[in-house]
């Protein structure tokens, strides 16, 4: 089963990124300070991650994964093409059980390799 605080990130964070860069290809990697919270109340109050993505490559790069398509061969290896940085917004909110905290990314900053980045999608044409 998968921590709340990681969902916040994989998902919540992830959602803002691809709001705010129009890329949909980019992943955000959980910090190890935001895996296994099963509470809000225990989640960090801001947070810092790196953004990721499947880039292709050359079969001779080490980190390079095989894969087949339509017959052809191609390889890919996930890569970092920035960082995400937010601080964590906690607000009381009333729930089916009466009144509980709930938590949203607030000042979220996206730093983007542009020139990784471009390449990239240039890959990806």
């Amino acid at each position: 089963m998968t921590a709340i605080s990681e969902l916040f990130v994989d998902e919540i964070v992830r959602d803002e990124v691809h709001r705010r860069t129009g890329k949909k290809m980019l992943e955000v990697q959980i910090p190890k300070e935001w895996k296994g919270i099963w509470s809000k109340l225990d989640f960090p109050s801001q947070g810092k991650a790196n953004l990721i993505a499947e880039v292709t490559t050359t079969k001779d790069d080490p980190q390079a994964k095989a894969w087949i398509s339509r017959g052809k061969k191609y390889f890919s290896k996930v890569t970092k093409v920035g960082t995400v940085s937010w601080t964590t917004k906690f607000s009381v909110v009333d729930g089916g059980a009466g009144r509980e905290v709930d938590a949203s990314p607030s000042r979220v900053r996206i730093v983007l390799d542009n020139k990784l980045l471009n390449s990239l999608l240039l890959s990806l044409v």
